[in-house]
């Protein structure tokens, strides 16, 4: 029975580290994605400006 609960709980703890992992990517992804366009369009008007 004892092994069963630890199972359990591992399981559950499982689950809740992804939707932390879950929530991570949700706040960080566009954070990181706004300042990757922001950056590739500078380089890019750069470029043509070179050209």
């Amino acid at each position: 029975m004892n092994k069963v609960k630890e199972e359990h709980y591992s399981y559950l703890s499982f689950k809740l580290r992804l939707k932390v992992l879950k929530l991570l990517l949700l706040i960080f992804l566009p954070i990181v994605a706004s300042f990757w366009i922001s950056n590739d369009t500078e380089t890019k008007t750069e470029l043509l400006k070179e050209r």
